[in-house]
């Protein structure tokens, strides 16, 4: 991931209050009825990604591509976290990879 797309994921990420409204309709935590597979768990991920805590592969990489992209999180975030675009970010800096 370039700089700019990094720091704008960080910009993103640091907003997270982990107040858990986004998995609220979301089909990969409906699914599955676990907290590890959530908006959330993209974003703390996703934080750590950028920050060098975690590579991009295992269960980020499982997450992102698990993720609809149907952009409910989007809506229920009280922080404005758009987490399809950072989904999407991510996505695109594994391909390119």
């Amino acid at each position: 991931m370039s700089g700019g797309e990094s720091r704008w994921v960080y910009d993103q990420v640091i907003r997270c209050t982990q107040c858990n409204l986004c998995i609220l309709g979301c089909p990969m935590f409906m699914g599955s009825r676990f907290d590890h597979y959530s908006p959330r768990a993209i974003v703390v991920l996703a934080r750590d990604h950028v920050e060098g805590r975690v590579e991009l592969d295992g269960l980020l990489l499982e997450l992102i591509y698990m993720c609809t992209l149907c952009g409910n999180c989007n809506v229920r975030c009280p922080s404005r976290i758009d987490v399809v675009g950072i989904v999407d970010r991510l996505r695109r800096s594994f391909v390119v990879s």
